[in-house]
């Protein structure tokens, strides 16, 4: 459905519905289980209002996962409570050691502080992270590093989270030049102090204020977490810094509800999203153009139904109805895609182009007679015979612009 006055309204007001209707065969009552998925606000200035999620029919609670473009095997499952992976449970201890890396003079403007954990503790029980993630090592090195400081830029700090068990031994830092172990710059690294916490208070440090649950909110730094660390289970080092533990703008949201089916009966349930379009600048003017996403194509492989306000310039073929203007069709398995070109409604183009496009061509005609004055003076033939022609076709057009004012209406 789009609907609005205006064509910024029309396009970016418009939603989506789907009814889903579920038969039970069996002679037994069944509580079906459901999830709607929908994903995050588009990237170009739109707020996605929530409220524009609608599920009719079921009582609706909202469920955050990581989204599936950042997990490697598609979106996690909604778990009950925080899971673990690992070293990285929500009550591990976190030792958190504050060091300051100090550079002498003459150090390089690409200098580097890492670290060698091989050995250092047992992967299955402890990982280390750095406040910054900026090197890790190759192949089987357990190495990690951050960025510098040069002289004149001054001392830097940072810190390294022990998550799990202790450490065996604490690490040898070495500063060098660009990450490179056989290049070293002149430097120190101190230690100036350290601080106990759990793995679950520092993940929750950045969660939101409201709207995601705690233990979803953990669950999806978790896997991001996982993600990143990709095939580096074997070692002791996380490829992440504190940033990581951000993940707001990678989040999935979900409807979870319930759906009650009788014996041998049925239930239904219609899902209704905003639809937003994406937007095409050109020398044509503005097109938009409406996608149905990947967890509504489903949907279309029946009846397809578009319903507007106004019949606007589109590729699919509208007709009037006493709901607006409709377009339906058998969908077809993949995306359903239909455009709406914002300078050319029906209602102006289609029906006679703008009125004022004569208005333009009387000013040369005024200029010329204004010429034949000047030459020939106000009561020549020349005059008269110009000033006759310019009444005659503004008067054609004032009469095509009656005309085209009443088709309009």
């Amino acid at each position: 459905a789009l609907g609005g006055e205006e064509l910024g309204e029309i396009a970016y007001r418009s939603e989506v519905s789907a009814e889903y209707t579920f038969t039970n065969p069996t002679h037994e009552p069944l509580l079906l289980p459901l999830a709607y998925p929908f994903g995050a606000a588009p990237g170009y200035g739109v707020r996605e209002e929530l409220s524009r999620y609608t599920v009719q029919g079921a009582e609706p609670v909202l469920r955050h996962t990581l989204a599936a473009s950042f997990a490697e095997n598609g979106a996690p499952s909604i778990a009950e409570g925080p899971r673990a992976a690992g070293a990285l449970r929500y009550d591990a201890p976190v030792t958190v050691y504050r060091y300051r890396m100090i550079p002498e003079r003459g150090t390089s403007d690409w200098s580097s502080v890492m670290a060698d954990f091989a050995g250092l503790g047992d992967p299955a029980a402890t990982r280390v992270m750095l406040s910054e993630f900026s090197h890790t090592g190759m192949g089987e090195e357990d190495v990690i590093g951050i960025w510098g400081n040069s002289f004149r830029e001054g001392p830097r700090e940072f810190s390294l989270f022990v998550i799990g068990a202790p450490l065996f031994h604490m690490p040898e830092w070495q500063l060098c030049d660009h990450f490179q172990a056989d290049v070293p710059t002149a430097g120190s690294v101190e230690l100036i102090g350290s601080e106990e916490s759990t793995f679950g208070a520092l993940v929750m440090q950045k969660s939101p204020q409201s709207g995601v649950r705690g233990d979803d909110w953990f669950n999806a730094v978790l896997d991001r977490l996982s993600q990143l660390d990709g095939t580096a289970s074997g070692r002791l080092t996380l490829r992440a810094g504190e940033d990581d533990l951000n993940v707001e703008d990678r989040l999935m949201r979900w409807y979870c509800f319930e759906l009650e089916l009788p014996a041998q009966g049925s239930a239904s349930v219609t899902l209704s999203a905003p639809l937003f379009p994406t937007v095409m600048g050109g020398s044509g003017g503005t097109v938009y153009e409406f996608r149905l996403s990947a967890g509504i194509r489903t949907l279309v492989s029946h009846r397809t139904e578009v319903v507007t306000d106004q019949p606007f310039e589109s590729s699919l073929p509208f007709s009037a109805t006493d709901r607006g203007y409709c377009y339906e069709g058998e969908g077809e398995y993949g995306s359903v895609a239909f455009r709406i070109l914002s300078d050319v409604p029906f209602s102006d183009d289609r029906e006679g182009g703008s009125l004022w496009g004569f208005v333009p061509l009387l000013f040369p005609l005024l200029l010329a007679e204004l010429l034949l004055e000047g030459a020939f003076g106000w009561f020549s033939a020349p005059f008269l015979w110009g000033l006759l022609a310019w009444i005659v076709f503004a008067a054609i057009g004032a009469v095509l612009a009656i005309v085209l004012t009443r088709r309009k209406k």
